[in-house]
């Protein structure tokens, strides 16, 4: 790819506007960040920019979103271009979609582009296939922008095209939903169903997804909780941190005590301990605490991770790892010794809430700590 790239650059003057938009989807479906052959891409596409139609726009953009590395000038350019495009009604349901997923993929805000894209995906709503419909379904999410005329017809074609959503659709819809705070019943319900119907078919992000959805959602759907329980308790071998932590998250958040799943999630955590940062500990320990479950290897290997990053620690994982260690009637001294030197730390950056979880866990111990309970009575 190396030599590739350095002939890429040294001919990049000569490439037209579709070389340029597939040199760049090719590295990006190849997961390969050439920052210099972005670079000149990004550089000859603005010099070319009125020779790209709305395709080569949309995947243009589509491929740095992909490989998140956000060339302002080149979006700029590219949303000035899509803009006039759409407008004339030049540009199809794909470059719609792909469009306005690339920007909210790097959080790139531009009002008059996502109003664009907004009606004329109204105006064409059934044409739209499920991944078009995912796809700016999450970009609004993304944007956390509450576009309901849009949000309706996406929740209604949907509906309509239920059997021909595929797990990824599922999901993705379910997290903007979340995201969102949306109580549409007629989606929700329609969406549990169809992914009950496909569980096979999801992999551990789209259960992990799903599951932070319906926690998020406050909604305690038995049924999909236990489908998305054994599928990932099949797939537990999958799973990075991030879905671990989240799919522990959830079960605990809705008080759904799936003894089996949590003792799962906790076996395969402790293999990529390591791999953990200080919210996926906190997170972790806190789930298995609200469900006051205790796995002992595994608050073994988060104290002692924990301790590691102590200085690290925000004050909501300060309070919420002491609120565990409590709640679980664990008396592991070096991680309380640790957590009560960063209280100290950050004792001007902590809430009330805080300061009141912390100081309870202590209390609650048995462990005596003058130090840190004159500077939360201060």
């Amino acid at each position: 790819m190396t030599s590739l790239s350095a002939q890429s650059i040294a001919k990049i003057s000569e490439f037209t506007s579709q070389e340029l938009s597939n040199t760049a989807w090719s590295y990006a479906k190849l997961s390969v960040l050439d920052e210099p052959l972005l670079d000149a891409i990004a550089a000859e596409a603005i010099r070319k920019m009125t020779a790209l139609n709305t395709q080569e726009l949309s995947n243009t953009a589509f491929a740095f979103a992909t490989l998140i590395y956000l060339h302002s000038p080149l979006f700029d350019a590219i949303s000035a271009a899509a803009l006039t495009k759409i407008t004339a009604g030049l540009a199809d349901n794909q470059a719609l979609s792909n469009t306005l997923w690339a920007f909210a993929k790097l959080e790139v805000q531009d009002e008059p582009l996502r109003a664009a894209i907004s009606a004329a995906a109204i105006a064409r709503i059934s044409q739209f296939v499920p991944q078009g419909l995912s796809n700016i379904a999450w970009a609004i999410a993304r944007f956390s922008e509450m576009d309901v005329p849009l949000l309706e017809a996406i929740s209604a074609e949907s509906i309509r095209k239920l059997r021909d959503l595929n797990s990824q659709d599922i999901s993705n819809t379910l997290w903007a939903v979340a995201k969102l705070q949306l109580r549409d019943t007629p989606l929700l319900t329609a969406l549990s169903a169809e992914a009950i119907r496909k569980i096979r078919e999801f992999n551990p992000q789209s259960i992990a997804n799903t599951a932070w959805a319906l926690a998020t959602l406050d909604i305690k759907d038995k049924p999909l909780m236990d489908a998305l329980a054994s599928e990932a308790i099949a797939k537990l071998s999958e799973f990075n941190v991030q879905a671990l932590s989240n799919l522990a998250w959830s079960f605990s958040h809705l008080e759904i005590r799936h003894e089996t799943l949590m003792d799962a999630i906790a076996s395969a955590a402790v293999k990529i301990i390591s791999s953990f940062d200080a919210q996926a500990l906190s997170n972790t320990l806190w789930s298995f605490a609200r469900l006051e479950l205790c796995h002992q290897p595994l608050s073994s290997s988060i104290a002692a991770s924990a301790i590691t990053m102590s200085t690290e620690l925000t004050t909501q994982e300060i309070s919420n790892i002491s609120w565990a260690l409590a709640k679980l009637w664990i008396h592991h001294m070096p991680l309380l010794h640790a957590l009560s030197s960063q209280s100290l730390a950050t004792i001007e950056d902590l809430n009330r809430q805080e300061l009141s979880m912390t100081a309870w866990a202590f209390a609650t111990l048995g462990v005596p700590n003058q130090p840190l309970f004159t500077a939360i009575s201060a």
